[in-house]
């Protein structure tokens, strides 16, 4: 990992833990409100699903998720949201620094382009999930250390579920963002085309979709155009919802994928 990653981890590391800890506060003061006033079990599992309902308002995904310790929930949730700037930041020069330092040229006769390309795409998505599986294991550490998640094996089966789902989406967001680099001939230019891909899925399949008023079929099909949307389904109980969410994720990765490789292919370099 070189001075870029070492900055991105020590950034994620004091972003994910500072943000973990204080909406976990908050999460779990509604908890604790609610055993001092010596509620039954059931009224528990309602405070809960409350707390839950600050992050996912599926009721299925709150109810998949209430045996789940609140701060990995937290963790995973911030992490979710933090995934495009991560695959941003580690990836935006995959392809775009390769050609304006034409480096590629001497490259191209050893190898070829597509896997070139294939190479580049695996290894921003390796920077970036280690960086946050970096971020994700040095906050279970602490939680562990301080008895906040409970039994042990069972916060370490449901990491393992948060890291799995995460690394969808960031495989996801990866795609992505090498492809938007490979169209570019600069760094500069890379940097702004990924952060404008980006910021296009978000307005696309975040905001618009959420707008009063739209049609509730297009607002369905533009949420599948947004990553960071599929973490509900990717945690939900139900097979086909999860297997459609992951899905939607691989070809995200993949397409762009490909299109790159072609494209990077067919250029003059």
């Amino acid at each position: 990992m070189g001075p870029r990653g070492i900055v991105l981890a020590t950034l994620a590391l004091l972003l994910g833990g500072a943000s973990t800890a204080a909406v976990v506060s908050i999460a779990q003061a509604q908890l604790e409100k609610a055993r001092a006033a010596g509620v039954t079990p059931a009224a528990l599992d309602v405070a809960r699903r409350s707390a839950l309902g600050m992050f996912y308002s599926d009721a299925d995904t709150q109810a998949a998720l209430l045996d789940a310790p609140l701060p990995l929930v937290v963790l995973f949730w911030l992490s979710v949201w933090l995934a495009p700037a991560l695959v941003w930041l580690v990836g935006y020069d995959a392809i775009a620094g390769e050609l304006q330092g034409r480096t590629l040229r001497y490259a191209a006769p050893r190898v070829r382009r597509e896997a070139f390309y294939v190479g580049k795409a695996a290894s921003t998505f390796a920077s970036a999930f280690a960086t946050a599986a970096a971020m994700h294991g040095a906050v279970w550490i602490v939680l562990l250390a301080q008895g906040s998640v409970g039994d042990p094996l069972s916060a370490l089966l449901w990491g393992v579920k948060f890291l799995g789902a995460l690394g969808a989406i960031t495989a996801a967001w990866t795609g992505v963002a090498v492809l938007a680099s490979g169209l570019m001939d600069t760094s500069g230019s890379a940097l702004l085309a990924v952060a404008g891909a980006f910021a296009a899925l978000f307005f696309t399949g975040f905001l618009v979709p959420r707008t009063v008023g739209l049609d509730p079929q297009l607002a369905r099909a533009l949420l599948a155009l947004y990553p960071n949307g599929y973490d509900a389904w990717l945690l939900s109980p139900e097979l086909g919802r999860a297997a459609a969410a992951l899905l939607g994720c691989l070809t995200f990765a993949a397409a762009p994928t490909a299109a790159g490789a072609a494209w990077l292919a067919r250029r003059d370099i």
